[in-house]
């Protein structure tokens, strides 16, 4: 039997005692040796900071003044400032890769 009743109580206990064997670490050791070797070559290999980049919005850049800019459905806030920064500009003129 595996299993044991104990004699004062209704729980029951295991007879079976687990040894816990010292494994290599060939899995993690190797990925991590992989990472580290990615890291001097500079190559990310971090989900997060990944995962960062590719949902990140792309920024522009207004040519007059050089301010940069996240890409938005409405860029609001590129249209403000070309209308006050530069009201002697367009708006192309400002953002010409925004049209």
């Amino acid at each position: 039997k595996f299993w044991r009743k104990g004699s004062s109580s209704a729980r029951y206990t295991c007879l079976l005692k687990f040894v816990v064997c010292r494994m290599p670490l060939g899995g993690k050791a190797l990925k991590k040796r992989e990472q580290n070797a990615n890291a001097k070559a500079g190559v990310v290999t971090d989900d997060q900071v990944l995962r960062k980049q590719a949902t990140a919005k792309a920024d522009t850049k207004c040519t007059i003044c050089m301010q940069s800019f996240k890409v938005t459905v409405k860029n609001a806030d590129a249209k403000i400032h070309a209308e006050s920064k530069h009201p002697k500009s367009s708006f192309a003129e400002c953002f010409p890769d925004l049209q």
